[in-house]
């Protein structure tokens, strides 16, 4: 029982002990009042008003309160909408944060001389404030200081002021002239951000880079000097400046950043011999550029395309631009996606010897594009990369290509002919689309696999008469099937390749008959709902081709019964099998002969996948059979 006391005892002195030292410190941080002001002490028992209860229209900070020396105002006049104009007393050094934030009357400040800092926010919002002369001992502008103040005009910033933070000019509309005086300046991201009726700045003579949106939206601003010392442009720096119409880039510079120039639209010429890293869009939309001159030692690196020297939609809807010329040592493995997109002027391009890959889009909405040479380098040609380049009338693909992007030729309205080389294996998803000029389609023997959609919109496309029991048939090659049919239908004798999803619409059918002679099935055929195959060249049995594609889906019925027509075994495809089907199967099984694909489907007579001697003795047993 005693125990249990003494522990009572010690637990109540220690609440005591915690309750004194939590009441001296709410007592310390007691707010003061003298006359129409509230203030705190600071740690050297300066005065730090914070609340202003007066209402008058001119007011006069004073120097002391209370005895205590006023040094800084921080929150005083928050949305204090009464107050006209203010003189700050000489002994304040600061004025904090939100100090004259929202005071939508206030119309002059007379700041004292020695004032060394303007904190952030100090006097954002300020809509009435018209003249600021900023005191010459100011070191800090803090970060949105003088924001969205749309009446100010003119600022004079002080010879001891040596940084500028963030936003601190943001959406000064009617600012026009900002005279740098400053000996050591540092500028942060968005300061003159949307000044849009600012005309000239004077950058700091020693800066190692623009920092991103400094003159963002800055209209008016017709040219710039960049100082020798920068390196680096940043992210949108003088993104929709729509009067800048010339600047010079310093030896210097290797690097411009994401939308630098992006709306520049009265530049008309860059030189970038010295640049190493451009990024993306980075002169996007400048629409009076017509001359661009290259470095060698271009590079971009981004985690998608490594090695890349030039970034995506870097030159995007520059409509000014008609000749593009890389230059004769320009090394890169890729163009970018979408780097002349919308550059419905430009007419001629020379690309790069060595390119490897032309990316999604590169040249999409090119209208006047007529000319352009792809390097024998290439090897993949992507998704949508000349689609709307109606002026275009022919294209060689180089011979190593592979593969034709999605969309690759859409919507080019003029063009005749495109010329494959036989390495290519597939044509992706409508390639064609639109092409109303284009009579022949390069659907050769070498193509093992083609997109849907692949010439909706042609002239063969539209034509009643090319169309089989709502089936669209070119050449060898089935690409359509409408969702008309239905009950069984059989794919035409022939028929060498099925288009990807070309019986997607069919959910009437319940019976596919598919002759031996289809030996290149393209993906989903069924429509999304499963894969029949996971190569482009089937080489499977019927029990496969029964495994993948006789599935019933719980949503849709698409086919009950897949059948292979055709005889097992009828190797020289008379209709029958004789001892001159067994003779080359002998021949082939020996090595002397070679086989096509349709050949050996139809020599594999137990269509257990393999050409072997087991099927000789299912051919023997078929012509005794046939003799008995």
């Amino acid at each position: 029982m005693r125990k249990i006391m003494y522990f009572f005892l010690a637990a109540l002195m220690t609440f005591s002990c915690f309750s004194s030292v939590a009441v001296n410190a709410a007592e310390s941080a007691d707010y003061l009042t003298c006359g129409d002001y509230q203030y705190t002490l600071d740690e050297s028992d300066n005065a730090i008003i914070t609340k202003y209860t007066g209402s008058e229209t001119d007011v006069t900070i004073p120097s002391t309160l209370d005895g205590y020396t006023v040094t800084e105002i921080v929150g005083a006049f928050c949305e204090n909408e009464s107050i006209e104009s203010v003189v700050i007393a000489d002994t304040v050094r600061i004025v904090g944060r939100k100090a004259f934030m929202g005071c939508s009357s206030l119309k002059n400040v007379t700041f004292p001389e020695n004032l060394s800092e303007i904190g952030y926010f100090a006097f954002h919002k300020c809509v009435s404030l018209k003249d600021v002369e900023l005191p010459k001992m100011l070191e800090v502008l803090g970060e949105e200081a003088f924001s969205e103040c749309p009446l100010i005009t003119h600022i004079v910033l002080p010879e001891m002021l040596s940084k500028i933070q963030n936003d601190a000019f943001y959406a000064c509309t009617s600012l026009e002239s900002c005279e740098n005086r400053s000996l050591c300046l540092q500028l942060s991201v968005n300061v003159f951000s949307e000044c849009v009726s600012l005309k000239s700045f004077t950058l700091p003579d020693v800066m190692l880079e623009i920092p991103g949106g400094l003159f963002y939206g800055c209209k008016s601003l017709t040219s710039i000097e960049i100082p020798d010392t920068v390196y680096k442009i940043g992210t949108m720096a003088f993104e929709g400046c729509t009067n800048l119409s010339e600047i010079n880039f310093p030896v210097e510079l290797t690097e411009i950043g994401y939308r630098s120039f992006a709306g520049c639209t009265s530049l008309k010429s860059v030189s970038l011999e010295h640049v190493l890293y451009m990024k993306e869009a980075a002169f996007m939309g400048c629409t009076g550029l017509t001359n661009v001159k290259l470095g060698d030692g271009l590079y971009y690196y981004s985690k998608h395309s490594a090695g890349v020297k030039l970034a995506r939609y870097v030159f995007s809807d520059c409509t000014g631009l008609e000749t593009f010329d890389f230059g004769p040592n320009f090394a890169t493995k890729h163009i970018p996606a979408f780097t002349f997109k919308g550059c419905t002027n430009l007419k001629s391009v020379k690309l790069p010897a060595g390119i490897n890959t032309i990316c999604r889009g590169t040249f999409s909405g090119c209208s006047s594009l007529s000319n352009i040479e792809i390097p024998i380098s290439v090897t993949s040609l992507e998704s949508k990369l000349f689609e709307n380049c109606t002026s275009i009338t022919e294209i060689n693909v180089p011979p190593r290509v592979e593969s034709l992007g999605n969309y690759i030729f859409r919507g080019c309205t003029n063009l005749k002919r495109v010329n494959l080389p036989r390495w290519t294996k597939t044509i992706g998803e409508g390639a064609f689309v639109d092409c109303i000029s284009l009579e022949e389609f390069p659907l050769t023997d070498s193509i093992k696999r083609v997109g849907s959609d692949l010439i909706t919109g042609t002239p063969y496309y539209n034509d009643p008469d090319n169309w089989e029991n709502d089936a669209l048939y070119y050449n060898d090659c089935l690409l359509y099937v409408k969702n008309t049919v239905s009950g069984e239908y059989s794919v035409k004798d022939g028929t060498r390749l099925l288009a990807d999803k070309v019986f997607e619409c069919c959910s009437k059918i319940t019976e596919l008959n598919i002759p031996y002679s289809v030996t290149c099935v393209g993906e989903e055929i069924l429509g999304g709902h499963f894969d029949i195959i996971p190569k482009w060249e089937f080489n499977g049995t019927r029990r496969s081709w029964r495994y993948r594609v006789a599935i019933t889906t719980p949503n849709r019925v698409l086919l009950k019964n897949v059948q292979f027509t055709g005889v097992p075994g009828d190797i020289d495809g008379d209709g029958v099998v004789t001892a001159a089907d067994c003779l080359l199967l002998r021949k082939y099984i020996a090595g002397e002969i070679e086989f096509t694909i349709e050949e050996r489907r139809a020599a594999d007579c137990n269509r257990d996948g393999r050409v072997n001697a087991l099927d000789c003795l299912e051919m023997c047993h078929k012509l005794l059979s046939s003799v008995s």
